[in-house]
């Protein structure tokens, strides 16, 4: 059977990644993470979701401004 991957909504991403709404909005301006407009609103892949959170994390142990361990 063929696995779907599993699609995440903004407010889903604000949770995972410990950040505002205009912070992902940020994110998502900046190129940085990807998402699709839908008449749902913004939907997000998991999986894309959880490798920026970990580049995020790993870059928050080179530099201290950044906000990591979430």
């Amino acid at each position: 059977m063929t696995q779907f991957p599993k699609i995440l909504s903004i407010g889903e991403v604000q949770r995972i990644l410990g950040v505002s709404r205009s912070r992902v909005e940020e994110f998502i301006r900046q190129g940085k993470l990807l998402h699709q407009d839908t008449l749902a609103g913004k939907m997000f892949l998991e999986s894309d979701v959880m490798a920026f959170k970990r580049d995020r994390q790993r870059r928050a142990k080179k530099d201290p401004r950044i906000k990591g361990g979430r």
